[in-house]
């Protein structure tokens, strides 16, 4: 090949790269943007813990609408230990640039919060926004939530349980439904018992025992009237294994709940490439219209 061509290749790849980026910045400033918005609060050892969100909507969304926008929650990873709410910014401006009221939430952490605190907490952020849909101009008949690895899991769970489970919390809007219409699930664990990275799951789930682990598993609690699934996993993954996906999509499938899978072909837990990195995204968008703009 010759330089000229490799010279204009490379040209044309920062042009494109260029041309992102002002179109993403273009869509990031269509958006309104407010940081630590408390919706809640739980007991803790040393008095309450207050809990806090931050909310992305589309400029247009300060115009009245009747029936109200789709809304997405959207969770963060860090193995149930670490993360923060604000991992998650960019990507919920993204999803809020496309008519969508988006919520990053934070939720209590491992080891000192074992599991169900954390789904306690995300359950109360759906109530939250229920009760407060007039106010944001949320349809409460259109939640999602969505998440990446840890938050993917716990976005799973919220899709998949039931009051009847026990395990939706209490005094944190209580009233409200906790239920979502569709789940977007970014390399997430699907059963704890064969996650390999024992000790996270351990300290999340507060003990190794397999009772422990399933109950703190989607897989657990799938049934028919869970809501559509989309799962984006690399199939080259070592922290959450593609097994897990397969395990999903089987058990979905058999209790007659939609679920996509889309493989991202040789990518790890993480950044999957830009082929790839594209076809999730145009995936998550034609998934998330389908069952939020109807």
């Amino acid at each position: 090949m010759s330089r000229v061509l490799l010279r204009s290749l490379l040209i044309l790849f920062i042009l494109l790269l260029l041309s992102t980026a002002w179109i993403l910045r273009g869509l990031i400033g269509a958006v309104v943007f407010e940081q630590d918005i408390r919706y809640g609060q739980v007991r803790g050892e040393a008095g309450d813990i207050p809990l806090f969100l931050n909310l992305a909507k589309p400029r247009f969304a300060n115009t009245p609408s009747d029936t109200g926008y789709p809304a997405v929650l959207i969770l963060h990873g860090g193995g149930w230990r670490e993360g923060d709410k604000s991992d998650m910014n960019f990507l919920a401006k993204l999803v809020a640039s496309r008519g969508y009221i988006t919520m990053t939430v934070q939720y209590r952490l491992s080891p000192t919060h074992t599991f169900p605190a954390a789904l306690h907490d995300v359950k109360c952020a759906i109530r939250w926004l229920r009760a407060n849909a007039a106010e944001l101009q949320v349809d409460p008949q259109r939640i999602a939530i969505m998440g990446g690895s840890a938050g993917a899991h716990l976005a799973m769970m919220a899709g998949v349980t039931q009051p009847s489970d026990g395990l939706e919390g209490q005094d944190c809007h209580d009233g409200y439904s906790s239920e979502v219409v569709a789940v977007v699930n970014m390399v997430g664990p699907a059963d704890l018992t064969k996650q390999s990275i024992d000790s996270f799951v351990y300290d999340f789930v507060g003990g190794d025992s397999r009772e422990l682990m399933e109950r703190a598993s989607p897989i657990t609690y799938i049934d028919s009237d869970d809501p559509p699934m989309l799962t984006i996993h690399g199939d080259s993954d070592t922290v959450v294994d593609y097994e897990h996906a397969l395990i999903l999509q089987h058990a979905l499938e058999k209790a007659g709940v939609e679920h996509i899978l889309f493989t991202a072909e040789g990518a790890g837990h993480g950044w999957m490439g830009l082929r790839n990195g594209i076809g999730a995204q145009l995936a998550m968008n034609s998934f998330l219209d389908r069952h939020l703009k109807y």
